[in-house]
Parts: C-alpha cells; sequence; structure tokens
C-alpha cells in the first residue's frame, strides 16, 4: 500500500474509534437517564435487566474498539516500515510520532471509561433502592 492509502486508513480507524466511544457515551447518558427519571417507576426486573444489556453493550462496544484499534496499530506499524525503506511525507512522520500513547494518557483513559462505566452501571440500582426505601 501506498503512504496515502496507509494515512488514510489509519486516519479512518481513529474516527471511527471516537464514533464508537460517542455511541457508547449516548447509551451511557441513557441509562443514567432511566436512572434519574424512572427509577420510582420501574421494577428490580427491569433494573436488572437494563443493567445486564448495558454491561453486553459495553463489552460489545470494548471488544469493537479493541479490534479498531489493533487494525490502526497494524496500519501504522506498515507505515512505519514504509518510512524506514522511503520518503515519508511530513503527515506520516507526526502520525507515527504521535501513535504511541504515553503512560499518563493510558492511565487517565483507563480511569475514566472505567469510572463512567462502574458510576453509571451503579446509578440505577442506587436510585431505585432509594426511591423504594424513600416511599416506604
Amino acid at each position: 500500500m501506498t503512504e496515502l492509502v496507509l494515512l488514510e486508513l489509519a486516519a479512518e480507524r481513529a474516527d471511527i474509534n471516537w464514533e464508537i466511544f460517542q455511541f457508547w457515551s449516548g447509551v451511557t447518558f441513557a441509562y443514567m437517564a432511566v436512572g434519574h427519571f424512572a427509577a420510582k417507576s420501574i421494577n428490580w426486573f427491569v433494573v436488572v435487566v437494563l443493567s445486564i444489556l448495558y454491561v453486553s453493550l459495553s463489552v460489545v462496544v470494548y471488544h469493537m474498539s479493541d479490534n479498531n484499534l489493533a487494525v490502526m496499530e497494524g496500519l501504522t506499524l506498515e507505515l512505519g516500515i514504509l518510512a524506514k525503506s522511503n520518503e515519508v511525507t511530513a503527515a506520516s512522520q507526526a502520525w507515527l510520532a504521535e501513535s504511541k500513547p504515553t503512560a499518563p494518557f493510558l492511565i487517565a483513559l483507563s480511569i475514566a471509561t472505567l469510572g463512567t462505566f462502574l458510576s453509571a452501571l451503579l446509578y440505577l440500582p442506587y436510585n431505585h433502592y432509594r426511591a423504594i426505601r424513600n416511599a416506604t
């Protein structure tokens, strides 16, 4: 593949990952909205079903994102091989220089993602329990 094709495909994969993240964020917001607005009117069965669906979707989204990142890493590796054997543009050099995330970034991303997931997952059952307790 040419440099242009590799760079284009890698950038497209980065965009797809961003879209996957936005979709998961939207689902997370909807799940939390149910916890906020409908906690009083749903029963435990619905809480459990919604929680299982949220966890299942989160696992699917994680694997989609992980697979997408693996393809992006492969494309970046190919671009690196091309860069060693040939002259590449400044855009490709910048992509290669910035393609390896730093440890602080990975730690922050992990904390933010896991924290959001756990907070959302626990919010609906907590609000449902609180609504039932306050109703009696």
